[in-house]
């Protein structure tokens, strides 16, 4: 299981040439967490650096908890944002990169404000303690800029998470087949990138998107990355 959060405000994570410092609990394994921020140093402009104390300021820093697993996310140079994992998020990468997204300030698919229009929520299947976490949230829509509902993203919620019955809390209204991927992807899809591009990276190029086939411009600026 996961527990989520509410999103009003982009965490304010230095951008390339600056670091992204990281705080990784001994207990936990920091390969796994690291490999799943690995990538984003070369397809956005955040950098990520492993450091040995926790951090006071802004950063991210990962520890280890026997209770639920949860992101207390920063909205303040002044304050890191936390990540609490219990061991077996660490083994089930689908879920620490959900963990990893919500640390950069991604939200969950199903709290869009345009889900209605790719997905039925079956509220009765739900327990009552996790209503809350399929309710819509306020978000600045900016970032989603572009991006589609995603069955892909590593930020879409099993359609079983929360049920009190063994039923669907959710199915696709466009089709089927969707649902069946959902447990596929494990790592972030490129509109989850695409996404952290937007709210880091936006204002770094002086020139207006032009990128073709809903692509967005590289961190130098003198390119384009698009959908396979």
């Amino acid at each position: 299981m996961v527990e989520t959060i509410t999103f009003k405000k982009v965490p304010p994570y230095p951008i390339m040439p600056n670091i992204v410092k990281l705080y990784i609990s001994k207990s936990l394994d920091s390969e796994k967490i690291y490999n799943q921020l690995f990538f984003l140093s070369y397809t956005s402009c955040l950098d990520f650096h492993k450091q040995n104390t926790c951090n006071k300021h802004i950063g991210i820093n990962f520890f280890s908890t026997q209770r639920k697993s949860k992101v207390i996310l920063s909205t303040s140079l002044k304050r890191p944002t936390n990540v609490y994992l219990k061991k077996n998020v660490i083994h089930n990468e689908k879920q620490l990169a959900f963990y990893v997204g919500l640390a950069l300030g991604l939200i969950p698919e199903v709290i869009r404000s345009d889900r209605n229009e790719h997905i039925k929520i079956h509220w009765k299947n739900i327990l009552k303690s996790y209503k809350k976490y399929y309710k819509k949230e306020p978000y600045n829509e900016k970032y989603l800029t572009n991006t589609g509902f995603d069955f892909s993203s590593v930020m879409i919620y099993n359609p079983y998470y929360g049920s009190k019955n063994g039923k669907q809390t959710f199915v696709s209204k466009l089709y089927p087949y969707y649902e069946k991927v959902i447990n596929i992807f494990k790592h972030f899809s490129y509109n989850d990138i695409k996404r952290i591009n937007y709210m880091y990276c936006g204002n770094i190029c002086r020139k207006e998107n032009q990128c073709l086939h809903g692509g967005y411009c590289i961190k130098t600026c003198d390119g384009c990355r698009c959908p396979l």
